[in-house]
């Protein structure tokens, strides 16, 4: 073996000693997550909403950013706009980007179309806490005191 191939053979051998460690870390970061001892980022809660009211309605993930105006796709839009906003700390603004909407207020509009229909159609009652639980036993969002 010549010099080059054995300095090659050490170069590679640091690289992978160096790839170890960063997936090691990676994989420490992921049990905290996992055991929920550090909380999600906005956007991962974003998407796990989106991910549980699509499951809660039977609908595809691409219809939490498509612009189709059928009905259920849109209360399902509104509804998950709703938990964004009660879950997490992103603004309207980053939310209605999650949603492929280019206007916050849409963000407010659906918090409020979805808060009326809570003082009076116990199925809209229903739905939402049925997707709280989903995402409690995920650990996407924190159990209520």
């Amino acid at each position: 073996m010549t010099t080059a191939q054995v300095q090659k053979s050490v170069d590679l051998f640091n690289q992978m000693e160096e790839a170890m460690g960063e997936l090691s870390r990676i994989a420490r970061d992921l049990n905290k997550a996992l055991a929920g001892q550090i909380q999600p980022t906005d956007n991962a809660q974003i998407l796990a909403i989106q991910n549980a009211v699509c499951l809660r309605f039977d609908l595809p993930l691409s219809s939490m950013t498509d612009r189709d105006r059928h009905a259920i796709y849109v209360y399902g839009r509104q509804i998950a706009m709703f938990l964004c906003r009660k879950h997490t700390k992103a603004g309207q603004r980053e939310i209605a980007q999650a949603f492929g909407k280019e206007d916050h207020g849409t963000v407010a509009y659906a918090k409020q179309m979805i808060q009326n229909r809570l003082d009076t159609d116990k199925k809209v009652v229903a739905h939402i806490a049925a997707i709280e639980a989903r995402l409690i036993e995920d650990k996407i969002i924190p159990c209520p005191s």
